[in-house]
């Protein structure tokens, strides 16, 4: 479960923070409002699945820390 926190913190780190900052970086500098408009919502379409993949880091985090008190308790 640890490898997979790891995993999924790295991932996320790596992966959507450069590409949300490819896509905000490419809307500023959209030559029309439509392809302003087209990198905003491809934008706002990786946030949410990033934000998911934040829910999912924190829910196998909390199942690490149940699993760490449980074990010491035992």
């Amino acid at each position: 479960m640890l490898l997979l926190l790891f995993g999924l913190a790295a991932a996320h780190g790596t992966y959507f923070g450069r590409r949300l900052a490819e896509l905000a970086r490419a809307e500023r500098e959209a030559s029309s409002e439509e392809e302003g408009r087209t990198f905003a919502e491809r934008r706002r379409s990786l946030q949410r699945i990033s934000l998911r993949v934040s829910y999912l880091n924190l829910l196998v985090s909390s199942a690490v820390l149940v699993l760490a008190i449980v074990t010491r308790a035992g």
